[in-house]
């Protein structure tokens, strides 16, 4: 056989063998979809603990400090603060957090760097409506309660939008917003309505008298009713701000999971994130319907002439 008929065969193997330009290239890696509540469950509950402890210190050693590093750990719910992510340490670990964890916990920091931004009539009660005019008076005071403004005029949120997404990643769920609907009572003391009247006095201060109004007793005990001008004052029991600020932490916290899912798309190694489907505001769209489980309605399968009579002995066996 001669050689240029091994080398016209050789050429003809390699061309039936040729797969295109592309055939060598690593195929792209498949990454596993998960939901964004999940990925930071994920994140802080499995992987930024990890603190593997290094034992590289001569061991046998002791000192008299031993005894009060020991006392420290002991008074501490969490131990001793060796993690930089703020969570409890696991010192067991056998290998450091995985890279796609650390792309989340960047994520969530850079959460801190957006303000607060609300629309002029915000209104967490929009689902117990008015309450006799006690509604803008309660989203007020939730606001107070929830935000401050900074020296630049900016309001931001006492709590951090990072710190928020991080405790509800550890405990899991979702910021608590329900209400109980609250009742409108009257203001009353010994079971009789009180009735309030304002009146302006005259007090003395270093730049000479000044006037101000001040709130007193309305009735007038000796007639034995209201004095000219007398109001009552109502209020809501239960009180609903602490429910009101619940609510505003559940936006602050799902528009979050919203920036976070944008930020990290397409970013991690092994995942891809997959957004939140959870409403925005519950308590207005209704919460997400549970899944229900239908029955199986395919008929069941035939039975061969010998299942059908052991079939047969046991229903004869049983009556």
């Amino acid at each position: 056989m001669s050689g240029e008929f091994l080398k016209r065969q050789a050429v003809i193997k390699l061309a039936r063998g040729w797969q295109g330009a592309m055939a060598a290239a690593e195929k792209p890696k498949r990454k596993r979809a998960l939901d964004i509540e999940a990925l930071l469950v994920w994140t802080y509950r499995q992987e930024l603990p990890k603190v593997p402890r290094l034992d590289a210190a001569p061991a046998g050693f002791r000192c008299a400090w031993d005894k009060v590093s020991e006392w420290a750990e002991e008074l501490s719910l969490a131990g001793l603060d060796d993690n930089r992510f703020g969570v409890v340490p696991d010192l067991f670990a056998q290998s450091l957090p995985h890279s796609d964890a650390l792309l989340v916990h960047d994520a969530v920091c850079r959460l801190d760097e957006f303000a607060l931004s609300l629309p002029d009539d915000w209104s967490p009660l929009d689902d117990l409506g008015d309450m006799d005019g006690h509604a803008a008076g309660v989203a007020r005071d939730a606001l107070d309660a929830l935000t401050i403004l900074d020296r630049e005029g900016v309001r931001r949120l006492r709590r951090a939008p990072r710190r928020l997404v991080v405790k509800h990643a550890l405990l899991g769920g979702a910021p608590d917003w329900h209400i109980d609907a609250p009742q409108v009572r009257t203001v009353s003391e010994n079971g009789r309505e009180k009735w309030f009247v304002r009146e302006v006095i005259i007090a003395d201060s270093l730049s000479g008298p000044v006037s101000m109004e001040i709130e007193v007793d309305g009735f007038d005990e000796r007639r034995r009713i209201p004095k000219p001008n007398a109001y009552r004052k109502t209020f809501l029991d239960p009180d609903p701000t602490l429910g009101c600020v619940g609510r505003a932490e559940y936006e602050v916290w799902r528009a979050a999971l919203d920036v976070l899912a944008e930020d990290l798309r397409g970013q991690m190694e092994d995942f891809e994130v997959v957004s939140c489907a959870r409403p925005f505001r519950p308590w207005v769209d209704g919460e997400p319907k549970p899944a229900r489980v239908l029955p199986d309605l395919r008929p069941a399968p035939a039975m061969d002439s010998r299942g059908a009579r052991d079939r047969k002995k046991k229903i004869a066996h049983t009556a």
